[in-house]
């Protein structure tokens, strides 16, 4: 063979806060991967326990293994997007420092992607729930579920890139369609597992990474990032434990084990209503960012409409603090009008119950600017005539 493919590199990004009587294992389980072409980051969000000071210890036995230590403590998703900045892999891993890897993960993840016939954003696997250093059940219920729900689709799987990948050397296990199910891009349940557990092409965290007030998200980015990715460019689930997640008391998604008819996490997400106005949001004000490339454009408006939630700016009137999506639309009409266009855009402000007032200001003072632009072109072809 006249050339060498080379394999793809996979980041896998360490969270760490006051975690340090984990950390060890979590960095452990990384290093034993039987995929080899990775890099780990360590980010550490200004501990105050030994976490350094383990961090020093490994890294003295893995010198290649990166740690970069916050002066002041952020929060998970500014840790992450630190993280982010320095990754160089074409996927992404966040492991939280608590969790371990299970020796296959990392290959697994990549056999799904190159097995699919869906480019998706992210692929997630299931999580055996662990209770000091006992396994206490091999599902956290999220995945079982959804699998049951979902429909098998015997055509999402093609073996030819993995038989490609292992002409140049690079083996990965095999994976059959009833292993995977797909998650529609419309779907705006929670269907995955947790952070850890969760495996992100490198460009659908690029296109989503610039989002402003992401980094001020201090908790629950996972629940920013998946419903985002997959909203945009959606996800399969794999039906594998691959990762050790530690139930010790402070977990932020799963508080008790898995039982059958029973919730292992709480029933009321009090970060879902603020992570879909920080997409929102994004996606109003960097609307040519995301449609540049996009097959339909217009799809952005339907996300938008999906995540719309009622706005909690405190003087709002009625019609906008029933929908953050009208006031948006209202506030960024002259910027989004030349993407849209003018009658989509009155469709759109129409369908969200922007009153019809407000709707016929814009549009006349859209013709008045058209007018002024027309009489100024027409004098300027009087002058040059004569």
């Amino acid at each position: 063979m006249g050339y060498h493919l080379q394999p793809p590199l996979v980041s896998i990004i360490v969270l760490n806060y006051n975690y340090g009587r984990f950390l060890r294992d979590a960095i452990e389980s990384v290093r034993e991967q039987t995929y080899p072409h990775l890099e780990c980051i360590v980010v550490d969000d200004a501990s105050t326990d030994d976490s350094l000071s383990v961090l020093e210890g490994l890294k003295a036995g893995w010198p290649s293994l990166q740690v970069l230590a916050l002066g002041v403590n952020s929060g998970q998703s500014a840790a992450a997007l630190e993280g982010l900045a320095r990754a160089t892999g074409d996927y992404i891993l966040f492991l939280d420092a608590d969790d371990i890897l299970f020796p296959a993960c990392v290959a697994s993840h990549l056999a799904v992607h190159m097995s699919s016939r869906r480019p998706v954003g992210f692929s997630c696997c299931d999580a055996v729930q662990i209770l000091g250093e006992r396994m206490v059940i091999a599902r956290n219920g999220n995945i079982s579920r959804s699998f049951r729900s979902l429909p098998e689709e015997p055509d999402l799987v093609s073996e030819s890139a993995l038989i490609q990948l292992a002409e140049h050397g690079i083996h990965l296990p095999t994976i059959t369609a009833d292993q995977l199910r797909s998650i529609e891009q419309r779907n705006m349940d929670w269907p995955w597992s947790t952070t850890s557990c969760m495996f992100f092409r490198r460009e659908a965290l690029e296109l989503i990474r610039g989002a402003a007030g992401l980094r001020q998200l201090r908790i629950a980015t996972d629940n920013f990032l998946a419903h985002a990715v997959n909203l945009l460019s959606g996800s399969i689930i794999l039906d594998a434990s691959l990762v050790g997640y530690r139930l010790h008391g402070q977990n932020g998604f799963n508080k008790r084990a898995a039982l059958e008819g029973f919730l292992c996490h709480n029933r009321v997400d009090e970060h879902f209503d603020k992570t879909c106005r920080v997409f929102l949001d994004d996606l109003i004000v960097r609307f040519p960012h995301y449609s540049a490339n996009m097959e339909r454009p217009v799809r952005i408006l339907e996300i938008c409409r999906k995540i719309d939630r009622p706005d909690d700016e405190k003087g709002l009137p009625f019609w906008a603090a029933r929908s953050r999506l009208a006031r948006l639309l209202v506030e960024w009409h002259d910027e989004l009008e030349p993407f849209i266009g003018s009658r989509s855009l009155q469709t759109w402000m129409l369908r969200v119950r922007v009153p019809f007032w407000i709707r016929l200001r814009l549009w006349l003072r859209r013709r008045i600017q058209e007018d002024r632009i027309s009489s100024s072109m027409r004098d300027r072809f009087h002058s040059h005539s004569l």
